[in-house]
């Protein structure tokens, strides 16, 4: 796979990282977003800048330098859809990008996150014993990095549990995928106007509970829309033969049959779709509930769009 680098905005970036990092949440202090790009697709984000205490980081590092001199690496995420090493790439190609436009950045570098460790995911009792240490007599310094721990925990929580019903465990395998465009472009070409745009999938958190329960809800509309038509195509029948018995024209027979396809389809498909919702366990939200998930929501504050591609796109 072929990936190019090009700057985003650090709205756009922190939404990735909201709906694909396990961390969730973006530092504070970033100067430099870079996405990156397979054709026009985004597959991945790297936000650049410094820790809470920039200063006292590189200089305990490199006594003789200052922020000036260097980046952090605060988050770095990749869709896990693409193939191996394409964050040892990322990463070559933002070496190579800050190098060349700000080369008076001789460091960068990346902590090692402690709290990745924990496999099992359950964030509840981390919270409660890192809640904890806040009671104790600590340096402000260190209270301001265990208060994002805290913050960083807390949207863990979240992001692992189910969007649709609040209670159980989300499943990666079960999630929602949204997919939203933006960044649309026009280019006058010889042939035309050429329509440009980039893709992000957001995914949404899903148990395999919900998952199972809007799988069966998803048959009823498509059910309660084949038995309206095929009563539409009965009752217009029934009125074509009235109608050819009466000395109507062919042509206003078909148009009964067809129009009572339409409407008793249409129909069907409406009480369908409230029969399927109505078949949902309580408390769980139906599967179109996905785009008002906090990431789409946040996008679509940037201009964003949920769908494929822009309309009237081929």
């Amino acid at each position: 796979m072929t990936y190019h680098i090009e700057p985003i905005p650090r709205s756009l970036m922190a939404a990735f990282v909201a709906a694909h990092h396990y961390a969730v949440r973006v530092p504070p202090h970033c100067l430099l977003s870079l996405g990156c790009f397979a054709g026009s697709d985004l597959v991945g984000v790297a936000s650049w800048g410094y820790g809470v205490r920039p200063r006292h980081t590189i200089q305990r590092l490199f006594p003789s330098l200052t922020t000036s001199d260097y980046y952090e690496l605060n988050r770095l995420c990749m869709l896990d859809s693409e193939p191996r090493n394409g964050e040892s790439h990322f990463l070559r190609l933002c070496r190579e990008y800050i190098s060349e436009r700000e080369p008076g950045r001789v460091v960068l570098f990346s902590w090692a996150d402690g709290m990745r460790g924990n496999a099992t995911k359950d964030w509840k009792p981390c919270l409660h014993l890192t809640e904890r240490i806040l009671t104790l007599p600590i340096a402000p310094s260190v209270r301001e990095r265990i208060e994002g721990d805290v913050k960083s925990l807390r949207d863990n929580i979240n992001a692992a549990q189910c969007f649709f019903c609040k209670r159980n465990s989300a499943d990666g395998a079960a999630a929602v995928v949204v997919n939203m465009y933006g960044d649309v472009s026009e280019t006058r070409t010889l042939s035309g106007t050429k329509v440009s745009w980039r893709q992000v999938p957001v995914r949404v958190p899903r148990c395999p509970l919900c998952k199972a329960a809007h799988r069966r809800a998803s048959g009823w509309p498509w059910a309660g829309g084949g038995i309206g038509a095929v009563a539409g195509l009965m009752v217009g029948a029934a009125v074509g033969a009235a109608g050819g018995a009466a000395g109507k024209s062919s042509d206003s027979v078909c148009c009964g049959v067809f129009v009572g396809v339409v409407v008793l389809g249409a129909i069907g498909l409406a009480v369908g779709s409230a029969v399927g919702r109505s078949q949902l366990p309580a408390g769980v939200a139906p599967a179109d509930r996905a785009s008002g998930y906090s990431a789409v929501k946040e996008l679509e504050g940037q201009g964003w769009h949920v769908g494929g591609k822009p309309p009237g796109v081929s």
